[in-house]
């Protein structure tokens, strides 16, 4: 079992596979983490080395928002957008609400907006 950024992450899975249960990293990018690191495609989490591990981690933490940080930053993204009304339209359907501006939808839950 490796764990990383408090992430338990099963041996048994492929990298590739493995790498998008980190929120905020997405097939894509871990695509582009194993293919910038020279992980070949059929690699299992237990066959990394302890260096193909640390590269993994390092990479991640120098290129990327993650886990709480990414969900710190969203949250503020919305809240700034909904303070300066800067959306085009707002809908609130069964307690969340759809912020779209110009750039991305945002889905939030009401609660969570307006507190």
């Amino acid at each position: 079992m490796l764990i990383i950024f408090g992430k338990k992450i099963s041996d048994e899975k492929q990298v590739r596979y493995a790498l998008p249960e980190i929120y905020g990293i997405g097939f894509s990018i871990a695509n582009k983490i194993c293919n910038l690191l020279d992980i070949p495609l059929n690699v299992k989490i237990s066959d990394l080395t302890e260096h193909q591990k640390f590269l993994i981690s390092t990479y991640i933490k120098e290129n990327y928002l993650i886990d709480n940080q990414l969900k710190i930053q969203l949250q503020n993204n919305i809240q700034t957008t909904i303070d300066i009304k800067a959306f085009v339209d707002l809908d609130i359907v069964q307690n969340y609400l759809y912020v779209v501006n110009e750039h991305i939808l945002m889905v939030v839950r009401v609660k969570e907006a307006f507190n």
